[in-house]
């Protein structure tokens, strides 16, 4: 953070640069005198994404609303792998990279919260039924869910995952 002079018109723009040439507009906020000013920072996320239950539609219906919370996000192709640990039907799953100013909780708290308003519940999963789980591989490159980084679909979707611009 950092003080501004008095008497000091500032105007900040937020911008997000995406892979495929577009800009995001974010925000213009205009700051006037003795405004403490904090600035945001970008973070590069890697996500896994799984679902055993209507999995195309359930898949879809994931990515969207990835979309419309980080429109930054790009996702590999869909691949089918058995299910890991649980006795379930085969897991649909994909990876996603996407940029974001939220810290690591408050992207995870969001990312759970897509997840429960897709219909994921415990008693579901528990069951070998997953709507959707959406887990942070990746924050910052900083690896979370160390045996996944092992598990043959990350292995094989890591090489897809698509290139996000460098964070400035």
């Amino acid at each position: 953070m950092r003080n501004v002079a008095p008497d000091t018109d500032i105007f900040v723009i937020f911008d997000l640069y995406s892979c495929l040439g577009g800009v995001y507009r974010l925000g213009v906020f205009s700051l006037t005198a003795n405004t403490t000013v904090m600035t945001l920072s970008t973070h590069q996320v890697i996500l896994a994404l799984g679902t055993n239950v209507e999995a195309t539609a359930s898949m879809a219906r994931m990515q969207q609303l990835l979309r419309s919370l980080y429109p930054s996000v790009r996702f590999t192709p869909s691949l089918t792998s058995a299910a890991v640990g649980i006795v379930a039907p085969p897991f649909t799953n994909s990876l996603a990279v996407l940029l974001t100013t939220d810290d690591y909780v408050t992207l995870n708290q969001r990312l759970k919260a897509v997840e429960t308003q897709l219909g994921s519940t415990r008693a579901d999963r528990r069951a070998g039924h997953v709507v959707a789980d959406v887990d942070v591989l990746s924050y910052d490159g900083v690896h979370y869910h160390a045996s996944d980084w092992e598990r043959d679909y990350i292995r094989c979707l890591l090489p897809q995952l698509p290139q996000l611009p460098a964070v400035p």
